[in-house]
């Protein structure tokens, strides 16, 4: 991550093994995470969806996205999983105004500030 230019804030193994088991657990068909980074927690989460499973992540930054969007290739996962970028409460609000179908499982590793808000978009 380090060589992409992301800071050091991703996730460890064993917190992605968990987000894995919690994924497969729950039978989630669709995941939301909110805060891409560079694509490590959403490779642990698309490796628990099933075959026709989908991911949606929401990721600021335009660079995090492309870094992102290129480990989850590399990992084969880029079908299962689309990030968008964007603020997320407004990536939100516009998924909602769409009329996008709920999801099954929701992780937040954005900015902190930002918790509140995020659990209470309806």
């Amino acid at each position: 991550m380090a060589q992409e230019g992301l800071p050091s804030i991703n996730i460890s193994a064993s917190e992605g093994q968990l987000l894995h088991l919690l994924a497969l657990m729950s039978g989630a068909r669709r995941i939301l995470e909110i805060g891409a980074l560079g694509g490590y927690s959403a490779i642990w989460l698309a490796r628990a969806l099933p075959a026709d499973g989908k991911l949606i992540t929401l990721e600021l930054d335009e660079h995090h996205a492309a870094v992102a969007r290129r480990n989850l290739n590399a990992a084969g996962l880029g079908a299962k999983v689309e990030v968008r970028v964007g603020p997320a409460l407004a990536t939100l609000t516009a998924m909602q105004q769409a009329g996008e179908a709920l999801f099954d499982l929701i992780f937040i590793d954005a900015d902190k500030e930002g918790y509140v808000d995020y659990l209470q978009k309806p």
